[in-house]
């Protein structure tokens, strides 16, 4: 087998040997898949942070950059793969080299599954993982598109306004979990609340969980293994994971306004080269903005050349 071009999941341009790629990790919010989706996550949802990286010219990723973050909730799931002869899939061991396994097993591999505790949902409890691949510019250009929009009667850009929501939302889990604690100190409440206030807290990580790290998802399969991160932000061990939250939070926004989802690949690999099709597409998709919207006609390169290619140059 040689070698092949992977495919950016949102511009659907091939992606070529060494190109700066974001590799998004996925779970599959069910067994089957919903045909037709009003949001970008009804069949997929992520099951961590993006993680950073090129492309290595054989479907994975080299130089990946894995946080401690990552690195922490990847391993906090239980990997199983299948042979594809019917027989009962098999646990898989990450061992040491996280980037191996994200670039050899699950970027490779259509035959993963994370192990859940729901078989109403999953059939034997398992859940079928995938990757989504975006070229890195595209990725940055489409988060801070989003993060810097104003919603109407605000005066704050979406980046901002989120991360204050986040920050509320972890400042009232403190609170809350502080009160439980003041209270078994005090007194206030029965033993058996007292000696049970520890699954009180779960309780609370696991909503934050939901509100800030499952943010836009309309099934969250992951939801336990985020309270992980979300019980270091309410112990101030890592406040920087709110950014990360936002930026998690911001890119779906950008999904679900380009009516797309998360998905399995399409057309995954392929030795050709040709992109003179994605131009064609390009300038049908850029003559229907102009055509049918004011900010297009704005944007019409046909009387305003240079405001027009910086409006629609995403990777200078």
């Amino acid at each position: 087998m040689g070698c092949w071009n992977a495919t950016c999941n949102v511009s659907r341009l091939p992606i070529f040997c060494g190109d700066e790629i974001v590799v998004i990790p996925l779970i599959a919010v069910s067994a089957t898949v919903t045909a037709n989706t009003s949001y970008a996550t009804d069949n997929f949802v992520p099951f961590s942070f993006p993680i950073v990286g090129k492309y290595n010219d054989y479907g994975g990723i080299e130089d990946a950059v894995i946080t401690e973050e990552n690195d922490k909730l990847i391993r906090s799931y239980e990997f199983y793969k299948s042979n594809g002869d019917g027989t009962a899939p098999y646990k898989v061991e990450i061992g040491d080299d996280m980037e191996k396994f994200i670039s050899e097993e699950l970027c490779g591999s259509d035959a993963y599954f994370i192990k859940t505790n729901n078989t109403i949902t999953y059939p034997n409890g398992l859940a079928l993982v995938s990757v989504f691949f975006v070229h890195k510019n595209l990725y940055d250009t489409l988060v801070h598109e989003m993060g810097e929009r104003v919603p109407f009667n605000m005066n704050e850009c979406q980046r901002d306004l989120l991360k204050k929501k986040f920050e509320y939302e972890v400042s009232l889990c403190r609170k809350n979990i502080e009160d439980i604690r003041n209270m078994q100190e005090k007194n206030l409440i029965t033993k058996d609340f007292a000696d049970d206030w520890k699954y009180a807290s779960f309780g609370e990580f696991s909503a934050l969980a939901a509100s800030i790290f499952c943010r836009g998802e309309i099934v969250s399969p992951c939801r336990g293994h985020w309270k992980l991160l979300a019980e270091e932000c309410v112990n101030f061990s890592n406040e920087g994971i709110i950014d990360l939250a936002v930026e998690k939070a911001l890119f779906i926004r950008a999904l679900s306004a380009l009516r797309m989802g998360f998905h399995c690949d399409s057309g995954a690999g392929s030795q050709s080269c040709e992109t003179h099709i994605h131009y064609v597409l390009a300038q049908y998709v850029l003559k229907y903005i102009r055509d049918h919207t004011e900010e297009g006609q704005k944007c019409d390169t046909s009387t305003h050349p240079e405001e027009g290619t910086k409006e629609f140059s995403f990777f200078s």
